[in-house]
């Protein structure tokens, strides 16, 4: 970030803040970081709260039920053969030797994983880091991130992490503008200690403890203006069943996110028949779109029920790269817009229509008119408008599907219902 805390345009102040109940045996602990207007803009690829721990103290780790054990010694580490990657080696000594050990194998999906940490064979004690929510972990609550691991620099110490913003496995970053006003809690969570002669016991307890917490949140305990009361949250919900023949299975999906949660899942069935609400989705977007008639019944829904919806298309939309592959930046370095445009088309119709569909639907005139030929000379010159972009798929996409197609939800079909905001981070904006 280039912090300076002396600087009086310093990127972003952090308050650090621990608290100990009385007769408690774990800490809470949470920050707060705010940019001002007018300080220095600053970009974050990973943050993390780490605990470097005493290896003659601790040397078994739980993740999970399935990952679980005494771990390689830091001699272990030390001493073994390196891999393909600086994070992993191959134990040369030492009850692990002959393994491949690396931090990725103790990766999980945080809101599946709601206690791990270290224990001590010899000590009978542990340590666990316990999330009571997700709110605060970038990527929510389907966020895999590692967890711990023996420390890849000198000294191998058993680490102990919680990892709230991270690159990994479709991860997130963090962009403030240098003119934007932005605070964020990250927390409080847990360090949780306990002691048993038993690993397994040491776990379920901070398991058990886990629970106890979520339930508990948000903290009433907690007085900052930062951090939102429960008497000033709402619970943000839903999920619309599709038109027949489509099948709602993301309704179960939805139902899992919104239990990890912890907030209420609503289902909303169409109000309209399909006719009617694709007439009504014509006339709203100017006949610009081609789907978005089955979130009709969500605009009503929440045009009932706010004045104001955040919408996630632009961070969600900028941050993905399904639309990105090695073929594709090939051919765009090599300028081949017309073979680019030929894989643009097989990418964005794939499952969804054919050139044989085309020719049953169309009347012979019009399919000569709107054969692929066509299709590929007018995708190839856009394609090669947006060569020049940091990241040309990109920017294609965005100015082209994003602006005429998705965004047609909140800026056209339910405008007249709620007004829709999309934050996007200025260094983000293609």
């Amino acid at each position: 970030m280039g912090n300076d805390p002396q600087s009086a345009r310093s990127a972003v102040e952090m308050d650090l803040r621990y608290s100990l109940g009385r007769g408690e045996h774990w800490l809470y602990a949470y920050a707060v970081w705010s940019h001002k207007p007018g300080a220095l803009s600053m970009s974050v690829g990973e943050a993390r709260y780490c605990i470097k721990l005493n290896p003659e103290v601790f040397d078994y780790m739980t993740v999970d039920a399935d990952r679980r054990r005494v771990m390689p010694t830091p001699y272990d580490w030390e001493h073994g053969a390196p891999l393909n990657l600086k994070e992993a080696r191959r134990m040369t000594t030492g009850i692990h030797k002959g393994e491949a050990e690396h931090k990725y194998d103790y990766s999980a999906v945080l809101s599946e994983t709601p206690a791990y940490g270290w224990s001590s064979t010899k000590s009978h004690v542990g340590l666990w880091m316990v999330n009571p929510s997700m709110e605060y972990i970038g990527g929510g609550p389907t966020k895999a991130e590692l967890t711990g691991h023996l420390d890849v620099n000198p000294g191998a110490l058993p680490t102990l992490l919680n990892m709230w913003l991270g690159s990994h496995y479709g991860g997130t970053a963090l962009y403030v503008g240098e003119q934007e006003s932005w605070t964020k809690v990250i927390g409080p969570f847990l360090i949780y200690c306990n002691s048993s002669g038993d690993h397994e016991a040491m776990w379920k307890d901070a398991l058990e403890r886990a629970g106890k917490e979520a339930e508990l949140w948000p903290y009433a305990w907690i007085s900052d203006p930062d951090y939102v009361p429960a008497a000033r949250r709402a619970s943000v919900h839903g999920r619309i069943r599709h038109f027949p023949p489509r099948a709602d299975g993301d309704i179960e999906v939805a139902a899992r996110v919104t239990d990890a949660l912890g907030i209420e899942h609503v289902v909303l069935d169409q109000s309209r028949s399909r006719v009617a609400a694709e007439l009504t989705k014509n006339v709203r977007t100017s006949f610009c779109a081609d789907e978005h008639a089955w979130m009709l019944t969500l605009a009503d829904y929440l045009g009932g029920h706010t004045a104001t919806v955040y919408d996630g298309l632009g961070g969600d939309f900028l941050s993905r790269g399904s639309y990105q592959d090695r073929r594709k930046s090939a051919l765009f370095a090599a300028g081949d817009f017309s073979r680019l445009a030929d894989n643009c088309l097989d990418h964005f119709l794939a499952g969804q229509v054919s050139e044989e569909s085309l020719r049953l639907l169309l009347q012979p005139d019009a399919y000569r008119r709107f054969d692929r030929t066509h299709a590929r000379e007018r995708v190839a010159r856009e394609l090669e408008r947006h060569a020049d972009a940091a990241n040309p798929m990109t920017s294609f996409v965005f100015w082209n599907r994003c602006r005429r197609e998705i965004s047609l939800y909140p800026y056209a079909l339910s405008a007249a219902d709620h007004q829709s905001v999309q934050p996007v981070p200025r260094s983000r904006r293609v």
